[in-house]
């Protein structure tokens, strides 16, 4: 069965005034309708650039290489006007920061009715899908907020009018960078209790963003480690969280509190977090081999003549290693 979205060998380059700098190399995955991917690392990983890449958002400078492909069309290379035809659409972006991405001159259900009346809905009809979109994600007393500046609202209600916005066009992939990240626990579990209802009800595709394993944990089946702008690992969640494959995956999990949900928690005494010393490589000076040979507790000689191949195995799981522990790789 054709993938929802299909990329292969994604490269993305910023100019400097030294040259093409790789920031994000040979990534390659496979996306299915109605599947749910995390995407993990930590800062400076490459993540959110990929995300934005798969929308079309890629900043003046940036450039795409390779292959992205949503229901078997090409959109590297696609011109702004076609990807304006998707995005909203098709495929639609919760952003990491609702304050910024939100339009602080425009009252919210306008934000939301904007998408609505591009697909041919008058005024009053859009201003009521609005409000019915803002009690669907339950933004209380939304018959009254509707009318509000977003500097009226708290973080979790616009977060809320941020999902609201994303789902006005009935998009067939979500793309969450970060949805989490500004607020406090209870309203993280709030709003990632409600995307995984939202996905489950419109049948979407899901792609969560996130440096948090927990958050990845509860939202997404499958779940893709980059580093230093390459996939690490990918496979189902329970199996790249409970039994990881690479070191670095391993290392993040060292480092990671103990708030995964029921069942998946990390099983370790109480105690320090580990630290993973030293920090993530600039792109400007990558080393010749292994991008995480450099802070690897399993780095040997090796490791550091060349950038590992990715090994895929039965189970479905793949990694980009040479050291794997050999009782823990699939036959």
């Amino acid at each position: 069965m054709t993938p929802l979205l299909s990329v292969r060998d994604l490269s993305i380059t910023v100019s400097t005034p030294e040259g093409e700098l790789p920031i994000v190399s040979d990534m390659t995955f496979d996306l299915a309708e109605g599947e749910t991917l995390g995407i993990v690392g930590e800062s400076g990983s490459g993540k959110s650039l990929l995300a934005l890449a798969l929308i079309g958002l890629l900043a003046p400078g940036a450039r795409a290489f390779g292959s992205i492909r949503f229901r078997g069309e090409e959109l590297v290379g696609l011109d702004d006007a076609a990807f304006c035809g998707l995005r909203g659409r098709k495929i639609a972006m919760i952003f990491q920061e609702p304050m910024t991405a939100l339009n602080p001159t425009m009252r919210i259900g306008d934000q939301i009715g904007e998408m609505l009346r591009l697909k041919g809905s008058g005024r009053r009809e859009a201003r009521e899908a609005a409000l019915s979109l803002l009690d669907r994600v339950r933004l209380a007393h939304a018959r009254q907020r509707i009318d509000a500046y977003p500097h009226e609202l708290s973080g979790g209600q616009r977060q809320r009018v941020l999902i609201a916005i994303a789902l006005a066009g009935g998009p067939d992939l979500l793309i969450a960078d970060e949805p989490t990240t500004a607020l406090d626990v209870t309203l993280e579990a709030e709003i990632l209790t409600l995307l995984s209802e939202l996905v489950r009800e419109e049948r979407m595709a899901l792609i969560m963003v996130s440096h948090d394993l927990g958050v990845i944990a509860r939202a997404t089946a499958r779940t893709m480690v980059m580093y230093a702008g390459a996939r690490l690992e990918e496979g189902p969640t329970a199996m790249v969280l409970g039994r990881p494959l690479n070191p670095y995956t391993e290392a993040l999990l060292a480092a990671s509190p103990a708030s995964l949900p029921e069942g998946k928690r990390l099983e370790r005494p109480r105690q320090r977090l580990a630290v993973i010393p030293g920090a993530v490589p600039a792109f400007s000076t990558l080393p010749p081999g292994c991008r995480f040979a450099g802070r690897c507790s399993r780095h040997q000689p090796d490791c550091d003549a060349g950038e590992p191949p990715w090994r895929d195995f039965p189970d479905g799981r793949g990694v980009r290693c040479i050291h794997t522990r050999a009782n823990e790789a699939p036959a």
